[in-house]
Formats: C-alpha cells, structure tokens, sequence
C-alpha cells in the first residue's frame, strides 16, 4: 500500500515553478513522497505517489528529476535512492501537464556523527483549530509558508488540536481547557504556554521558534523504529541523552489528507496532520524516560503499542515521538521526530 504525506501534513514540501511555463502546471496533480529527508548512509530511498485530483495516476505519471525547473532525469519504478548529500527538486507529469515541484534533502548521518554536530532540532507546533472556526484555515496557511522558509525547512512537526468538531479527543480537550483558550486559532510552539500566537502571521510563528531554539544549547537525539504485525502498531523511540536532566517522552498518531467541511474554506477542503491519539496520556506532560536523571551521553528506549482496528486510515498516519525537559520549572519540547506508521525516522545531525 502507498504510503502518503500531505504537502501540508508534515509542512514539509517546498513549492516552486521556476522555468516552467505556467500554463504547463496544475495545482490539481500532487506529487507526494513518503519521506522528505533521506540518509544517504542508510540506503534509503524515497517513494512517490502521485495524484490527480485526488484521484490516483501513480501509474500513469512520470516523476522527473528537476534542475533549474526543467526535467532533466527520469525515476524509474517511481523511487530515488540518493547516493550524495544535497537537496533534490522532483516534479510529476501527467497528460502534459507538471505538478508543483517538491523537495528532498539528502544528508550524511556518519558525517554529522564523525564530526561532532548538534542534532538537527525540530520543533512540535501545536495548531489549536476547528472546522467551525471562521479563521483557523488562515493560521494554517501562516504555518505552511513558516515550515516552508528556508530557516525552518523541515524543521516544523504540526500537530492539529481539534475542539468541538468530528475530529476531537479528550487529550486535546483536555489541553485546550487547561490553557484556558476561550477562542480560536491559536499556534503554541514546543508546549510552551508563553509562545501562544493568535494573530494569523508567518513572521510571529518563526519568532516562537526562534526563541524556544535557544532554551537548548545542544538538542537530544530522537530516533524511531515502527511496525505492524497482526491487529499491532509498534513503536520504538530511541533518545540520545546531550545534556544531563530529567526527560519525559510522548508519542501521538496524526492523520492527513482528510476531506471535510471547514468554515471559511473550499468545499473540498484538505485537513491534515490532526491529532487522532496520545499514546502517553497527557500531551504537556507524556512519561517519564528512563528512570530520574540522565547523563549526557546516555542512550534510552520507549515503546508505544496501539491497535490498528482503531487507526482509520494506515496509510495516511503518522507518528511523532517528542521529548520533553523542564525550562523555567515547565515541559518543553526538546526535540521531536516524524515518520509514516511503519516505517522509521533515524538520528539526522546538523
């Protein structure tokens, strides 16, 4: 089964049209890959699916290495299997016209181990929303071009809390009473109460996270491991410790590419990354990881089952490990990793 990440769901393709005649693309043909960052020591590939008016053409189409906006190489059997580390523009063609292009980074985890970086830091972006609200699908928008820039490509993890519509849990409930929201949209970068933004503004969404950035000068590592077996998700978290402390870690499933009515939308609206369970109870507060303090250096493991006859969708969910430390006496998200169901997430560095 494909497996798909919305353009907007991880907030993670970036969009351009540079050399292409603009009469030769189509917003409704969407080139989607199941990862955006590859480890090209890790022999991983990149697979694409591609769609059409949410109709899927995979096999139909032809996916294109782009250069400058021009095709110049064509995929075979719809996979790239990165060999040097760069970043990649990839576009569709389906009955002469082209998709939107997307983007693929590929990095060295050996190189960045070998030579002592940081551990790439992500931040979790809870985007508190609802399909009633009349300006919830503007705070979306400001988040997409925020993930979008080129300071925090990829580096943005959505998460979408839904209050009183279909798509609402208690642990999300719980967290928006807590907080006291008594309005929406609101944006809260890294579970941080003090970086609450309800103006709708690309520009004040980088500035949280400028600023929780710089709560940690070395973020931990986050890797993940996932997989199915009969009526079983399972998840494997593995933390490298990078500076000594109390840690607690969370695990949420989110699905994408969901057509529902959204107020102040098109009819056919598109919502993604929404929060369809907790695996460690409470969203500000997770588990504990490991046991009291660790050390820098320290390398520890969490695992999170949960049942797929509860998961609506498989192929359009994802997983998101966060790990959590205290700043000024409060949790705060250290550093976050994403995958689709199933497949895995490793160590990326700086």
């Amino acid at each position: 089964m494909k497996r798909l990440i919305s353009i907007f769901a991880i907030i993670c393709c970036a969009i351009s049209c540079v050399g292409q005649k603009e009469d030769m693309v189509s917003l409704g043909l969407v080139l989607k890959p199941d990862r955006i960052s590859v480890d090209v020591d890790g022999n991983m590939s990149v697979k694409f699916s591609v769609t059409n008016e949410r109709v899927d053409v995979t096999n139909e189409a032809e996916i294109y290495l782009m250069s400058g906006g021009e095709p110049t190489e064509r995929l075979d059997n719809m996979v790239f299997t990165p060999t040097e580390v760069g970043t990649y523009a990839f576009a569709a063609k389906y009955n002469d016209l082209y998709s939107t292009q997307v983007r693929v980074d590929a990095y060295s985890s050996e190189q960045g181990k070998s030579e002592g970086r940081d551990f790439f830091r992500r931040h979790l972006v809870l985007d508190f929303t609802g399909t009633w609200c009349v300006n919830c699908p503007h705070m979306t928008e400001a988040l997409h071009h925020a993930s979008q820039s080129d300071e925090f490509y990829d580096r943005v993890v959505e998460v979408a809390v839904h209050s009183i519509d279909e798509f609402e849990i208690a642990e999300g409930k719980a967290l928006i009473d807590s907080w006291g929201f008594n309005s929406l949209p609101r944006v809260v970068v890294d579970a941080d109460k003090s970086t609450e933004i309800s103006a709708q503004d690309a520009e004040f969404i980088k500035q949280a996270m400028r600023k929780t950035k710089a709560y940690f000068a070395h973020p931990c590592g986050v890797k993940i491991d996932s997989s199915t077996e009969g009526d079983k998700l399972t998840i494997d978290a593995e933390v490298t410790i990078t500076e000594s402390g109390n840690y607690r870690i969370g695990a949420l499933l989110l699905r994408d590419d969901v057509v529902a009515p959204q107020l102040n939308a098109p009819k056919n609206y598109v919502h993604s990354s929404i929060l369809t369970a907790s695996l460690s109870g409470s969203i500000t507060s997770g588990v504990e990881l490991g046991s009291g303090s660790l050390n820098a250096g320290d390398v520890v493991t969490k695992s999170f089952t949960y049942e797929l006859s509860k998961i609506a969708d498989l192929d359009n969910t994802r997983i998101v490990i966060y790990v959590m430390t205290q700043h000024d006496g409060v949790n705060v998200v250290n550093n976050v990793a994403q995958c689709l169901a199933g497949l895995s997430a490793g160590y990326r560095y700086e």
